[in-house]
């Protein structure tokens, strides 16, 4: 063979060697599954995992993908069957049985989607075999979660040609989070309290103070464990730990338990009282995944007439069987949103709305949505939607009963505005709980139906 042919051999082998380096192996990546029936696990009691496929997975050949799409992937879902809004925390894991040293590369990765977004991705080359946690959430709220899992070779990176045939051998699964259930108690509201004025001395009369007892209606009870008076608070906002705004007071600790697990914090609004001009504040309730439970809702929100927004939506109430006075005397909230709450065991609502009766300053509520309250064990609605001049939407569902209802008096007194869904509006001769139903042309009552 002359000298000018073996160079252009020499260079055919350098430039097959080259494209191989470029486009990685010429294998090929399977996905394999002992069972390719749909498979369901379960998180605690509460819900259901389902893999459409199996959940058991191993690769026997790989080759590269330069878009994760293209690699393997595998579907499930989580279907929550709770309707109590209790909090489920999980866990999504890999669980290695066996995988070739070759690769644990950052060339083999992974991408998990929910719902269509990409909420975690990572690599192989720190996994080894066992339980690895790649992505924890929690849920509250009943209906289904989807997931893809993606398993690919990066294809835009060079491969080591080491990777061909070598095995990954697991699963993925869904668990219980390390907090399980997670709850964090809340403490409820103190009967026992004393009234103290905004220099927090004592008033003279803890029943009811007024300003011919040196204490001004202004000044109410301190909220919960803390040294804020109540009717300086203008809102209140449930945050994750971390999420809690610089600038704040000392913590305090309002936890059910006294064990640090719900703190309060608070801030300086840039509001002012309306009533004399005193400083406001804007409180901050944190816990760990941002969500609190309550077990007593009697009077919790009372004496806030400087409230102008609570944040209702991550406060669960499935445990609550008293919810008297709840948002009594909150004069400056416009609306009120509490159809997340579950009330399926309360028995006491009495004067969960009261307006107060205009003693100081008219209510200025206008629409109040309950239209997720279960109300067929509760036994006294008096004085529920007592005085609210300016109330004239009430949001309800058909589960909103008057079975068990042995108290109802003056259940809508004084709230002439009102108006039901279908059009009967406010009569004195129905102050009971005769129309506290859905408003329809056979069946005239004070709510409006919203699913």
């Amino acid at each position: 063979m002359n000298k000018a042919k073996k160079y252009m051999i020499l260079g055919i082998i350098l430039l097959l060697m080259s494209l191989v380096g470029s486009l990685g192996t010429y294998a090929w990546f399977t996905w394999k599954s002992t069972s390719n029936t749909s498979l369901t696990m379960t998180i605690g009691k509460l819900a259901d995992v389902i893999f459409t496929s199996g959940n058991n997975i191993s690769t026997s050949t790989l080759a590269p993908v330069f878009n994760y799409t293209d690699g393997e992937k595998t579907t499930f879902s989580i279907n929550n069957k709770d309707t109590t809004g209790t909090t489920i925390d999980y866990d999504v894991k890999l669980n290695i049985t066996s995988i070739a040293t070759e690769l644990k590369s950052t060339n083999l990765k992974y991408v998990l989607l929910k719902n269509n977004t990409i909420v975690q991705e990572g690599d192989f080359s720190t996994i080894s075999t066992g339980s690895t946690t790649i992505y924890s959430d929690s849920i509250s709220s009943s209906g289904t979660t989807n997931f893809t899992f993606y398993l690919y070779i990066d294809g835009n990176s060079e491969n080591n040609l080491n990777m061909i045939n070598k095995s990954l051998v697991g699963t993925i699964t869904v668990s219980e989070g390390s907090e399980g259930l997670a709850k964090y108690y809340m403490k409820g509201y103190d009967t026992s309290f004393n009234e103290v004025d905004h220099q927090n001395n004592e008033c003279a009369n803890a029943a009811f103070p007024d300003e011919g007892e040196g204490c001004l209606f202004e000044y109410a009870t301190k909220f919960l464990n803390s040294n804020i008076i109540a009717a300086q608070i203008s809102t209140i906002n449930v945050v994750k730990s971390d999420k809690v705004p610089t600038g704040v007071g000392n913590a305090t600790d309002i936890s059910r338990d006294q064990n640090g697990s719900v703190l309060l914090y608070s801030k300086i609004s840039s509001e002012k009282s309306k009533y004399n001009g005193f400083d406001l504040y804007d409180i901050y309730i944190a816990t760990k995944n941002g969500k609190v439970y309550l077990t007593n809702g009697a009077g919790l929100f009372e004496y806030m007439i400087n409230l102008k927004s609570v944040d209702l939506a991550n406060m669960y109430t499935g445990e609550v069987t008293d919810m008297s006075g709840m948002f009594a005397g909150c004069l400056s909230l416009e609306s009120i949103d509490a159809s997340n709450f579950n009330t399926s065991n309360v028995t006491n609502m009495s004067g969960m709305f009261d307006g107060w009766g205009g003693i100081w300053s008219n209510s200025k509520v206008k629409n109040i949505n309950i239209s997720s309250f279960d109300t067929s064990n509760v036994t006294n609605m008096s004085y529920m939607f007592y005085d609210l001049e300016n109330l004239t939407t009430i949001y309800a569902s058909n589960n909103f009963t008057t079975s068990a209802v042995t108290n109802s008096d003056r259940m809508f007194s004084r709230s002439s505005k009102l108006v039901g869904g279908n059009g009967t509006k406010y009569n004195s001769s129905y102050e009971d709980k005769t129309y506290a139903r859905i408003d329809t042309s056979s069946t005239p009552g004070y709510f409006t139906l919203k699913n």
